[in-house]
């Protein structure tokens, strides 16, 4: 793959562009490296959810949270039950199943996230220590600004950018 830096041409493309075209190589990157994870994006999106220190969650509290349609949700964690990723339970008097991440998902999970920090971590290595922490400072600085411009539907009508 070219060096990617050197082909923004910062002369011709003005700051948007020269942004939009790195952010779509990095989105090209993201996806081979999705690929060819054991993880998949949907398994991966639950068990961050559910490893860590919060609750078992129900399944609409899954929806919600990942902001999915309840179909898709029941869909994505039933798959993941019968893959052996997440655990489903009932407390004493209660009718409602809870979730959480199996030992075996929770284990994936981290072997996952360690092998993309260390992916992030190497390409951070190659700048500069004072130019690694004002780049991670711009990027969440731009990311809030980002998300507050609201995108617009095909037919013009406005979205949250949270939603999918």
């Amino acid at each position: 793959m070219a060096d990617v830096a050197s082909d923004i041409d910062t002369a011709v493309d003005d700051g948007a562009c020269a942004m939009a075209r790195l952010l779509s190589c990095f989105d090209i990157m993201r996806r081979a490296e999705e690929q060819a994870s054991e993880l998949r994006i949907a398994e991966g999106r639950l068990l961050w959810l559910l490893t860590g220190d919060g609750p078992p969650r129900t399944l609409k509290q899954i929806a919600c949270e990942l902001e999915l349609e309840q179909s898709t949700a029941n869909r994505q964690v039933n798959a993941a039950v019968r893959a052996g990723l997440v655990r489903r339970f009932r407390e004493s008097g209660s009718h409602a199943w809870l979730f959480e991440a199996s030992d075996d998902g929770a284990a994936l999970y981290e072997r996952s996230v360690g092998r993309h920090l260390d992916r992030v971590d190497a390409a951070l290595a190659a700048l500069p220590t004072d130019e690694r922490e004002r780049l991670v400072r711009s990027f969440a600085t731009f990311i809030d600004a980002y998300k507050e411009r609201p995108t617009t539907s095909p037919g013009g009508t406005p979205r949250d950018p949270g939603t999918p």
